[in-house]
């Protein structure tokens, strides 16, 4: 009987659901049904997806009634996804009258999601007919724009509704022509009001304002309401922050919540707003917000404040230009602490506040070390063109490039107009107008154009950097011609027949040179060494060895994944002695250690040559996180309370990836941070893939990003969504441009092993495209601090 009654209760559960869920069979049919829908394509296995159903679900209840949301599971209903072009997850589209519109780059938060589609759903402006339906509107949380007419349509009420339509993204509007609501508004012919959400109401400003110039029309109403919309001190939002940001803004920082708490979260602003409108009162120009510390804590942390420090405001000025300011004395409830730090910050006695490194008491090196002390320095100095280099300590990339750019800044060690110069760009504030958004970056800065510096996007080699500042430098480039010549170094040696995996332990960097070189002893001697082999390697026949790799060809006619037709009939070919299958593997990594410059593993997801996923696991570091890296990772301190600890993970990723021909993109990021070495013979990494380069139009040696080799081969958006990378999404993308080039691959791999006495390595990938992506998101980054 318990039973019965709770599959009961489950399934009423179950049934409460307000979201729709569409399929294949029936998407057409229904999707056309509905003005306007947000439709969420999604993957049961997503985490993203995972974190977003509860918002998503919220946002469903809320809106029910007005605008409907629904979700279809891409790994059942493959066709629909197929179709609309869907490649990540999850994947958000608007649809009107059943055609897609756009995918909704909005919030992905219940009130972000429910006040973006409350302004898209019906008409830019509401009609209020009633004094109810006045009421009801007017009470809800955001502000609200309402417009008052005679009841005969003038050119008044024309003018407002094009002004609606031009911001409706943003406000919220509405209009009556209801002689009863004019007259208990005490509207005298027609007006314009702007409402304050209630919950904001305060002693320091009117609740509403009128607008009050003589003649109506959309440039100045449209004026009238950005002007005022915000009031002294609004609550900064996900939804607001755009706009508030690009203002010179003070922003105090502590618990808001007026879901939770409206009376504490008013209690500290209408400390903030008394201070604030006496400078206001005296003519003064500066924006005011307050916002939440966790859900703001990356920009609390890019002020250097600790966000942990109880319960009072944290304040700080940041203005258009990029000026940062931090008000050091504690928040008094008098307010006479934020008094003095304006009245410091409008006489401009205010000390602006430098993330910076100290500047390095001896840089004379061939690579300039740049902080955010010495910037304008250097890189100033018009008589100099500057190449830097923005980078950060953990970017594997980053640390490939470093050999290549020592060697440009010792050949141009005699050339007095050249400087070659780098930063690291988590350490330091990066001044405007540099841009980063991903790492490395470079930018040239040449002589006599200081405020103009150019991205540099050239291929990462020593003699791309040489061409490329031969071509741009205002004097003639003097250069040192080294007779030496360079010697290829291999820092993953194995035996050429082995098909097994090396596994390191965990070490530092010194540790792992040793190891390398104990490796390489071995080889050449064929000595053992204890310790640093999973087993013994045992060299195979060469003959035998292409033999096999000729004759495991398979045709492969099942395949089927989730988010892409196949793009190759054939299997993996077998390298070794003992069969073997193609996996692919990605790897998500988050920064422990000071400044979190150490990369250690914190997500693994491996695939098998179909695209069905074998392992996905949050993987909790051995050192505690000092930088979750959200933008790029994906990944929050919440999803590392309960994760998989690295050694156990290890072993289980271990375990897969033996004897596997593993496919990956910068695959050797990822066995760094494993601690493995993988046979190279039985790694086939994308990233230094000259078939792809080629196939994708970059000539030479550059190797593209992940994302833009899945744009230009298998027209797929990867890394494009607010939630920082996916590491199943990139192992799939990786997979299916192996697949792409997988014959001519294989066989030239084939004809390499008959002409030469071993395989080489594949080098690292160019620097050019580590964490390479389309944004930077705060509001993601916030709570991975």
């Amino acid at each position: 009987m318990l039973r019965l009654i709770f599959l009961a209760a489950l399934a009423g559960c179950t049934r409460a659901s307000d979201v729709l869920e569409y399929t294949d069979d029936d998407f057409e049919s229904k999707i056309g049904v509905h003005d306007l829908i947000l439709v969420e394509f999604f993957a049961p296995w997503c985490g993203h997806c995972k974190r977003l159903a509860p918002e998503y679900e919220a946002a469903a209840t809320r809106l029910k009634g007005i605008v409907p949301i629904a979700k279809v599971d891409c790994t059942s209903s493959s066709n629909v996804c197929s179709k609309y072009g869907v490649s990540g997850y999850p994947t958000l589209k608007i649809f009107r009258d059943g055609e897609d519109s756009g995918p909704y780059d909005g919030p992905r938060t219940a009130d972000g999601i429910v006040s973006f589609l409350k302004k898209q759903a019906g008409p830019a402006s509401v009609e209020l007919k009633a004094e109810a339906d006045f009421d009801k509107y007017v009470a809800e949380q955001d502000a609200s724009v309402v417009g008052f007419f005679a009841p005969d349509e003038s050119t008044s009420q024309a003018e407002f509704l094009k002004a609606a339509s031009a911001l409706r993204d943003n406000y919220r509007f509405a209009h009556t022509n209801s002689e009863a609501l004019l007259q208990s508004q005490g509207i005298d012919g027609e007006g314009v009001v702007l409402f304050r959400p209630p919950r904001l109401n305060n002693k320091f400003e009117d609740s509403s304002v009128k607008y009050t110039e003589g003649t109506f029309t959309s440039i100045k109403i449209k004026k009238f309401i950005q002007d005022n919309i915000f009031g002294i001190c609004p609550h900064m939002t996900d939804d607001n922050k755009d706009q508030l940001k690009s203002k010179d803004l003070l922003v105090a920082y502590y618990d808001v919540d007026y879901n939770k708490n409206p009376k504490g979260s008013n209690y500290w602003r209408n400390r903030v707003m008394k201070v604030a409108k006496s400078f206001l009162d005296q003519g003064k120009k500066l924006n005011f917000a307050v916002a939440n510390k966790n859900m703001f804590s990356h920009d609390v942390s890019e002020f250097g404040l600790d966000g942990s420090s109880g319960e009072l405001p944290l304040v700080a000025i940041r203005t258009t230009k990029g000026d940062k300011y931090v008000m050091a004395e504690e928040f008094s409830r008098d307010g006479k602490t934020l008094e003095r730090f304006l009245q410091d910050y409008f006489d401009g006695t205010l000390k602006r506040y430098l993330k910076s490194e100290p500047i390095p008491e001896d840089n004379d090196g061939p690579v300039k070390v740049l902080v955010a002390e010495n910037f304008d320095s250097i890189v100033n100095d018009d008589s100099k063109d500057v190449l830097i280099e923005f980078y950060a300590p953990w970017c594997g990339h980053c640390k490939s490039l470093e050999p290549k750019y020592n060697e440009l800044g010792e050949k141009l060690a005699d050339d007095p107009n050249i400087v070659i110069a780098k930063m690291d760009a988590t350490a330091n504030d990066v001044p405007s107008p540099y841009e980063v958004s991903g790492f490395p970056t470079i930018f040239f800065s040449p002589a006599g154009r200081k405020m103009n510096p150019k991205k540099y996007e050239g291929g990462r080699e020593v003699s791309d950097f040489l061409s490329y500042l031969k071509r741009e430098a205002s004097n003639p480039v003097v250069m040192i011609i080294a007779n030496a010549k360079r010697k290829r170094t291999d820092n993953h040696p194995e035996p050429l027949g082995t098909n097994k995996l090396v596994k390191r332990p965990k070490s530092s960097d010194t540790r792992r040179e040793s190891q390398s070189a104990l490796n390489l002893e071995s080889r050449s001697t064929g000595a053992s060494k204890p310790g640093l082999c999973v087993s013994e390697p045992k060299p195979a026949d060469h003959h035998s060895l292409v033999t096999a790799l000729r004759d495991r060809w398979e045709v492969d006619s099942g395949f089927s994944s989730e988010t892409s037709p196949p793009v190759s009939g054939r299997s993996s070919p077998c390298l070794g002695s003992c069969p073997t299958t193609v996996v692919a593997l990605d790897c998500e990594m988050v920064g422990t250690g000071p400044g979190g410059r150490c990369s250690e593993l914190a997500r693994c997801s491996i695939l098998d040559y179909r695209g069905h996923v074998l392992y996905d696991k949050y993987v909790r570091p051995c050192l505690p996180v000092t930088d979750y890296r959200t933008r790029w990772s994906g990944i929050r301190r919440h999803h590392l309370h309960n994760a998989t600890p690295f050694v156990q993970a290890r072993e289980e990723i271990i375990s897969i990836l033996e004897g596997k021909v593993i496919v990956g993109h910068s695959i050797y990021n990822d066995f760094d941070a494993l601690d493995v070495l993988h046979p190279c013979h039985m790694v086939r990494d994308t990233s230094t893939a000259r078939l792809l380069s080629r196939l994708a139009g970059f000539p030479g040696e550059r190797c593209p990003a992940l994302k833009i080799l899945a744009c230009k081969l298998l027209n797929r958006r990867i890394q494009v969504g607010r939630n920082g990378h996916c590491s199943v999404e990139d192992a799939r993308a990786a997979l299916d441009l192996y697949k792409l080039v997988e014959g001519e691959w294989e066989r030239e791999l084939q004809s390499k092993l008959r002409d030469d006495d071993a395989p080489q390595e594949p080098s690292f990938a160019s620097s050019s495209h580590y964490m390479q992506d389309e944004y930077w998101p705060d509001d993601v980054a916030a709570d991975g601090q």
